[in-house]
């Protein structure tokens, strides 16, 4: 997974290889592959008005494993961790500039505990009903 991003000084985490110039992709899909039995597996992407909103890991249908969701900037928005398909583990939130604000920690779709909050405009809400949406 990690091939697929770029990080410079200039600009934060971001798809380099997908993020293309909008004009010349279809503007909403999703993409990834099916096991034998019809179920999303592996890695796919979600690409909203031609730009990855959404990349996710999937097993026998099941989120599993991290996601990444983008602004429509290209940058980073947050970083989700699931097992068995709920939020399970760091979640992690970054500004539009690309500065991590948040780290919260979940279980079975529960907010567990705050790791890291910086209180700013773009900070998720600090609160123990807090989930993201994906």
């Amino acid at each position: 997974m990690g091939a697929l991003f770029s990080q410079s000084s200039s600009s934060p985490t971001s798809l380099s290889n997908f993020n293309g110039d909008r004009d010349s992709v279809c503007h909403s899909y999703s993409t990834g592959s099916f096991d034998s039995l019809g179920n999303k597996s592996e890695i796919w992407i979600d690409v909203v008005e031609g730009r990855i909103h959404k990349v996710s890991n999937w097993d026998k249908g099941v989120l599993s494993g991290k996601m990444y969701i983008f602004r429509s900037s290209g940058c980073l928005h947050s970083e989700l961790m699931f097992r068995n398909g709920k939020l399970n583990g760091d979640a992690k939130f970054y500004s539009s500039s690309g500065v991590l604000l948040a780290i919260y920690n979940y279980h079975n779709n529960l907010l567990s505990e705050f790791k890291f909050h910086i209180i700013d405009p773009e900070s998720p809400p600090y609160q123990k009903t807090f989930l993201p949406e994906w």
